[in-house]
């Protein structure tokens, strides 16, 4: 309902963002940190991939925000302050004056801390959050 505007996906979309939620999750709960988000690969132009972390931080912000969440007042100061950096970074670029090796240094740092604050938010928020099972049924989360 949040992507379309029918409010429904054609079935070959409702599969896709289903097998997309199913490895995320199988991802968050895993004990292995297999949890990465998905970004262009090393080959993208360090400018597009900078681009697309901050259009990844901005769809992982509204996704937090279209659920109902804790307060500022419920949430760890740990993950409040995890919330205001991905919030920074959807504001991220490339310095066109660093280095090649800089730029990517820093993305690097950029790409691993955005991959460990899913996971603390994940595993934070999992008290406030349902998680339904997905299966055949009409209420699942992609219907």
């Amino acid at each position: 309902a949040e992507l379309y505007a029918e409010g429904r996906a054609d079935d070959a979309a409702t599969e896709a963002l289903k097998g997309v939620f199913d490895a995320t999750r199988a991802a968050l709960v895993s004990d292995q940190m297999d949890f990465q988000p998905l970004l262009p690969d090393d080959d993208t132009a360090i400018a597009a991939r900078a681009e697309a972390l901050g259009h990844w931080c901005q769809g992982f912000l509204y996704g937090l925000g279209s659920r109902p969440l804790p307060g500022p007042e419920q949430m760890s100061r740990e993950a409040g302050e995890v919330v205001r950096d991905l919030t920074a970074i959807t504001q991220v670029t490339a310095d066109s004056e660093a280095s090649d090796e800089s730029n990517e240094e820093a993305w690097s740092e950029l790409t691993e801390f955005v991959r460990v604050a899913a996971q603390l938010l994940f595993d934070e928020f999992e008290r406030w959050r349902a998680l339904p099972e997905l299966g055949e049924s009409d209420d699942t989360p992609l219907h």
